[in-house]
């Protein structure tokens, strides 16, 4: 429970003669959470109560920096925004009380058992909870928050599997009047693997989540990021190197092409030409999954914004009958070298090439003055969202395109033109056949 020796000095375990800490869920350099039972009640209610350490509390700026995360999730009140019960910040005490997540992070349903390869989500359910999270985020923008560390570790789930957004840590104020691509100038912070160009180069904005909101969908879809590397090569990577396509990371996936589209436009290298909302990401990567049954043959590639931006920037349009297929760009291989080093919230990491959203050692997974370590409340396996078709572990994106058998992986397996094509042939050779019948028939006659 306290092994901590700097909390021992809580009497009988219990904070303003309100919250009694039972166990501890997380831990970081910063502070610990708990699984604590709300007094107030006859029956006590459990939440989660995040304690800074007290060797901060005499600093002004760390407790200015625990009062804003507060003041910041207590603006919400919607149901994907994990929710501030209580809060309270002095020289003696710094803590926050959230509704308990009884379900597991994100980071830890992507990837349960840490010397196994993560797993993959079936289209269906990362629609599903991108549907959600995507109003939250757009919330969030509205108000006019950014949240700057939009990533799996800061997803938490309830033991309904209603994935909610947490940790507004970094979140950075921004005018709600101001465009979607418009950008302020902000520490050069977050988590590497999600970083947006811009936010390496000191910059944050709207746009900045949508990028992380774009990886994340990806890294549910193959169950990697899209870069992988130390922390100089996924700068250069985010910064230079094109977003390779789904099935460079899971070569057996079987997916619609237009959803390589999808994530290129989400993470377009600049900001103005990245999709305008997250509801707008998630509009067209819905839109992508419902035209499966006009799959095209071509693998989709990212087109560049000096031949298209236009394209990359406007509005959801109604999917023609055909999409014509990109120009093929050449891709750079990311770097494979492996992430290692753990983080407060996470699983161990193991031996196995298996990147995770933890940080390379040597150094922090989270960059920048104001980032501290996260935390996933706790951890309890849940079921997942079924699918509604009769093949159990499938998805209804993915049976549809398995049952047009037309894209594997990106590789063409063409429908049944060939026989198509022979049978108008002889149609046409007996109607010739006939005629000259016909003819001969007449001329004996």
């Amino acid at each position: 429970m306290l092994d901590d020796p700097s909390f021992s000095s809580i009497p009988n375990n219990v904070i303003a003669n309100r919250y009694r800490l039972v166990e501890r869920l997380g831990h970081g350099t910063f502070g610990q959470v708990f699984l604590a039972h709300d007094l107030k009640f006859t029956t006590p209610r459990p939440v989660a109560l995040k304690l800074l350490h007290p060797k901060f509390l005499n600093e002004p700026g760390m407790r200015e920096d625990f009062l804003r995360e507060a003041n910041n999730m207590a603006r919400f009140n919607h149901p994907n925004i994990l929710r501030v019960i209580d809060f309270d910040v002095s020289k003696t005490m710094a803590y926050i009380v959230t509704d308990l997540a009884e379900g597991r992070s994100l980071a830890i349903k992507l990837r349960p058992d840490p010397t196994k390869p993560p797993v993959r989500m079936s289209l269906d359910l990362v629609s599903s909870y991108l549907e959600q999270l995507a109003d939250a985020l757009d919330d969030a923008h509205a108000k006019g928050l950014i949240h700057r560390d939009i990533k799996p570790l800061n997803i938490l789930l309830d033991r309904r599997d209603r994935p909610m957004i947490a940790d507004f840590g970094l979140a950075t104020a921004l005018a709600q009047s101001q465009a979607s691509s418009a950008l302020v100038e902000a520490n050069i912070s977050g988590t590497p693997l999600y970083m947006a160009p811009e936010q390496w180069k000191g910059q944050a904005g709207k746009a900045s989540d949508i990028y992380a909101l774009a990886v994340m969908t990806y890294q549910m879809i193959t169950g990697q990021t899209p870069f992988q590397g130390s922390q100089m090569a996924l700068m250069g990577q985010h910064i230079g190197v094109p977003v390779p396509r789904l099935s460079e990371r899971a070569p057996d996936l079987v997916y619609p092409p237009a959803l390589d589209d999808v994530i290129l436009a989400g993470m377009a290298k600049d900001p103005k030409y990245r999709t305008r909302s997250a509801l707008e990401f998630y509009r067209r990567f819905q839109a992508a999954l419902d035209t499966t049954s006009n799959l095209t043959f071509a693998p989709a590639a990212p087109v560049p914004p000096e031949l298209a931006p236009a394209e990359v920037a406007k509005p959801l349009a109604q999917p023609s009958a055909t999409p014509s297929p990109a120009p093929y760009v050449a891709r750079t291989e990311a770097s494979e070298d492996t992430l290692v080093a753990a983080q407060a919230g996470t699983q161990q990491s193991s031996s196995n090439s298996y990147p995770t959203e933890v940080a390379p050692a040597g150094w922090d997974s989270e960059i920048g003055a104001g980032s501290k370590d996260r935390y996933s409340q706790t951890e309890m396996v849940n079921p997942g969202v079924a699918s509604k078709k009769a093949v159990p572990g499938v998805g209804k994106a993915e049976q549809a395109a398995k049952l047009q058998g037309q894209v594997v992986a990106g590789v063409e397996r063409p429908a049944n033109r060939g026989g198509l094509k022979w049978d108008r042939q002889g149609v046409a050779v007996g109607i010739v056949g006939l005629v000259l019948v016909v003819a001969i028939l007449a001329i004996i006659s």
